[in-house]
């Protein structure tokens, strides 16, 4: 009896190994790099949680958005001639990491315009501020050889009792901040 036992237990022991071994290989996966700010590696590559990009997720995507932008702008109702004003963009603190805040936006409102940020684009929800004017849009931000410091397309419209003045949302020119 004693035979056949040490067999038994001997074979329950290796298959137990080999079952841990197997199991190890398959689910628990290498990694070459180190991903910050919550990425998840998969393979040699980090999944960036919205908000950060680059390749190990270092970066805070808004960040490129931040600053005082020079603006040039011209819309369907204000197109008799070209606005140039200065948009200051801060990180809009008391939201989430894809919050900014639009200072000076139109040239003309008191407070500042929300907007979220994604990887290179933004979107600005429609809302009311406190003139009444309703503004909404998107944009895009991108660095070019001809503007190295990169651009900002803001694709937009503002609805007042005079009408909607529209930057690229449908019809005229989008609000270009940085080179133009």
């Amino acid at each position: 009896m004693k035979p056949l036992r040490s067999i038994i237990i001997s074979s329950l022991a290796a298959c137990a190994v080999f079952a841990s071994t197997l199991y190890i290989s398959c689910t628990k996966e290498s990694c070459s790099i180190v991903c910050a700010n919550g990425g998840i590696c998969n393979g040699a590559v980090c999944i960036c949680p919205t908000g950060y990009e680059g390749s190990n997720c270092q970066i805070t995507s808004r960040d490129k958005f931040l600053g005082t932008w020079n603006t040039h702008e011209r819309g369907t109702i204000t197109s008799t001639a070209v606005s140039e004003f200065g948009i200051t963009i801060d990180s809009n603190q008391t939201d989430t990491i894809t919050g900014i805040k639009m200072k000076n936006f139109y040239n003309t409102f008191p407070s500042p315009v929300i907007a979220y940020v994604t990887h290179s684009s933004l979107y600005i929800p429609k809302q009311v501020m406190p003139n009444l004017d309703t503004v909404s849009g998107w944009g895009t931000y991108s660095v070019t050889a001809s503007c190295p410091t990169g651009k900002i397309y803001i694709y937009f419209k503002v609805a007042s009792s005079s009408g909607v003045d529209n930057f690229g949302d449908s019809v005229g020119t989008p609000a270009t901040l940085g080179c133009y």
